[in-house]
């Protein structure tokens, strides 16, 4: 700026640091916008124009590393050091300039370079060879920011005649391409098929460019954020072997664009970029506590990771793995966690994973190869430490394409996932410091391999109380901010919370109630909406009853008498615990003992052992034996669709035929389960 100049007169003997932009259309550049390197130089004359420019004749002194950038008052100070050009051996000093010199003498009166034959031998008459190259460099039009900008930050004298000598070598390569192209069509076209000469030109120059490398500029930014970025050797000896090999390739062939995207993919990797894990224990406790209710042991589990954490910062975190039903909250328990502890998310869905491939990636001759979710997830997540949620880990299956679960448990294990291989990078990736977390619905469908890597966390059914809070805390003004609905209208009592659970919903979780929270906010939009209609001011039982109609389950199937040959069992179901009624019959028969029901094998062997365990002992209790030999007995378990397993209906099918043979009744208020 002329600020600068004129400081520059001032204070720093007409001494001014010269230095290209790396975004030219940054108004005021930090340090990070400017290059490395600049050139130190003496203000020689200034001469102001009537427009207010000034124009200034500089005379080079060196080469200038700059450490710190600083504005003061409207102009640019630099703090660094200059650079002398560094000497090596003579010789090949010597000798490098010799082949500068015949590409020179070559390529005289070329539109890229701009020296006349006199000029080139004045240059080379000179013995500093860091001068000569300078020189010539300054005067070749066709060089590139870029390429200029290597060439200034190359100190070792040798080292930067040979990278001209190259520039050189590449440019000489495209005029005699560019003469060979209009040598073919001039031989063919004469002075009036101009129109048609132009258009054979083009086509004969997108001939050539198919057999050219078209990835040059590209391989040399790779090349370029290689140098400058601290990636593993064997990561950039691989990426440097794949750039030797698209160098190779002919443009838009399918070999160069598996080569292309696998550099993309490698480079776009973390390995040295990783966040700060907050370690803060009563941070922790806040978020859990506020975005989840109740689930103590996994809050407990997540503080003592945390307190190890603290006490041992490089020790690995565990394996968690969260069992429980469907609707339960592990899923959003995960990302709470990662928020907790400032950690980038990433979620892989297994379920239905049954191909190895999905987790190691494809081979990447293959056509259409992709990495696998692995290494998808980490160049997501862009970090070498994030936290990984393996969602649904218990539905992955094995088939005749491999077994993706052998590939988990490289993933899962500490000792080996330090070195893990994708089948697409092909080199070994580094997982240690990856935190992951299984979920899961069923712990007897998790693999067996697997379960010895997991740390089990098991997720009960939420009670009743706790749904109702929950809704009231999270699901009622989720579903408020989600549907619009007047929030001072939108207010549904405990009372009346139950009710809705009790009569229409039947889950361990807390989904399906949300979906009916999410329909009665509907309707109450809709009626006031809607003018012939009288708007909906209150949710209590009625009007839930009346939006939602009649509810679908009772929760009051006992019988209020005592009977003979009835009873109620108690039963275990995925959505929590619940009751079963168990009835028995006799009639005249051959002494067979009939079960119906939709019954499994380990319930008819239950009843089978009730069975034997009443005959057995007829005579101890006064029993005829003869009822067991004239008659037939009947057990059935009612909703027959639904099938029924388990060793726990013994000790009632006994209580049932000991009542049916003896004219016993039960009392209905209690319920009966237990094996024989």
């Amino acid at each position: 700026s002329i600020t600068a100049a004129r400081v520059s007169a001032e204070k720093y003997e007409n001494q001014v640091l010269i230095v290209a932009q790396k975004n030219v259309d940054s108004k005021k550049p930090t340090i990070e916008d400017i290059y490395e390197y600049g050139t130190l130089s003496q203000i020689i004359e200034t001469t102001p124009y009537d427009d207010g420019t000034v124009q200034l004749q500089l005379d080079s002194i060196d080469r200038f590393k700059i450490t710190d950038l600083s504005l003061e008052d409207g102009y640019y100070v630099a703090t660094g050091s200059v650079k002398l050009s560094e000497f090596g051996d003579e010789t090949n000093e010597k000798q490098a300039l010799l082949e500068t010199s015949a590409l020179l003498r070559s390529k005289v009166g070329s539109s890229s370079i701009i020296l006349a034959s006199e000029d080139i031998q004045d240059l080379f008459d000179n013995e500093d060879g860091s001068l000569v190259v300078d020189g010539i460099a300054n005067n070749f039009d066709i060089l590139s920011l870029k390429q200029k900008y290597r060439i200034l930050s190359t100190l070792n004298v040798t080292n930067r005649i040979k990278l001209l000598n190259s520039i050189l070598e590449s440019e000489i390569k495209i005029e005699n391409i560019e003469e060979g192209i209009n040598s073919k069509i001039k031989s063919k076209l004469n002075s009036q098929q101009r129109e048609f000469y132009l258009r054979e030109k083009l086509k004969a120059i997108k001939d050539e460019l198919n057999q050219l490398n078209g990835f040059k500029g590209d391989a040399e930014d790779v090349q370029e954020k290689l140098d400058s970025n601290p990636y593993p050797k064997h990561i950039k000896e691989k990426i440097e072997a794949e750039l030797r090999r698209f160098d190779q390739a002919p443009q838009g062939s399918a070999e160069a664009n598996v080569i292309k995207n696998y550099i993309d993919l490698v480079m776009d990797l973390p390995y040295w970029q990783k966040t700060d894990d907050n370690v803060d224990i009563n941070r922790t406790e806040k978020i859990l506590d506020r975005n989840h209710y109740g689930l103590e042991k996994i809050k407990e589990r997540i503080i003592e990771y945390l307190a190890v954490k603290q006490a041992n910062p490089g020790a690995k975190g565990p394996i968690l793995a969260l069992v429980g039903p469907p609707g339960t909250g592990k899923t959003s328990l995960v990302i709470s966690i990662a928020e907790a502890l400032e950690k980038k998310y990433q979620k892989i869905a297994l379920g239905g994973v049954r191909d190895e491939a999905e987790i190691r990636g494809h081979r990447k001759t293959y056509i259409g190869a992709m990495p696998g979710k692995i290494i998808t997830a980490m160049r997501k997540a862009k970090v070498t430490n994030p936290l990984i949620l393996l969602d649904e880990i218990d539905k992955m299956s094995s088939d005749f394409r491999g077994d993706p679960t052998s590939a988990m448990l490289e993933v899962l294990d500490y000792q080996q996932n330090s070195k893990f291989q994708d089948h697409f990078v092909e080199e070994e990736y580094d997982l240690s410091n990856v935190m992951f977390i299984a979920t899961a619905n069923y712990y007897d469908e998790i693999p067996a391999p697997l379960l010895d890597r997991l740390e089990i966390i098991n997720l009960s059914s939420y009670t009743e109380n706790e749904k109702v809070e929950i809704a009231s805390t999270h699901l009622i003004p989720r579903v408020i901010k989600e549907t619009g609905v007047d929030k001072k209208k939108f207010k549904i009592s405990k009372k009346d919370l139950s009710f809705l659970i009790r009569g229409y919903t039947r889950e361990s979780g807390v989904r399906d109630l949300q979906r009916k929270i999410n329909t009665l906010a509907r309707k109450m939009i809709v009626s006031e909406l809607e003018n012939d209609k009288e708007p909906i001011t209150k949710l209590d039982r009625q009007t839930i009853e009346k939006l939602l109609k009649k509810p679908p389950f009772s929760n009051d199937k006992r019988d209020s008498k005592p009977q003979i040959g009835a009873t109620t069992g108690l039963a275990w179901t995925s959505v929590g615990g619940s009751t079963l009624s168990i009835e028995v019959t006799l009639f005249k028969g051959k002494g067979k003992l009939i079960l119906t029901g939709s019954l499994k094998d380990v319930m008819k062997e239950s009843a089978s052992i009730a069975f034997g365990y009443i005959k057995a002992n007829a005579a101890k209790w006064n029993i005829d034996p003869d009822i067991f030999e004239k008659n037939d007995i009947h057990v059935h378990v009612p909703e027959g669709a639904t099938p029924k397993d388990g060793p726990s209906a013994a000790i009632c099918c006994a209580l049932l035929l000991d009542s049916l043979v003896t004219g016993q009744k039960i009392d209905p208020l209690f319920a009966v389960t237990g094996d024989m």
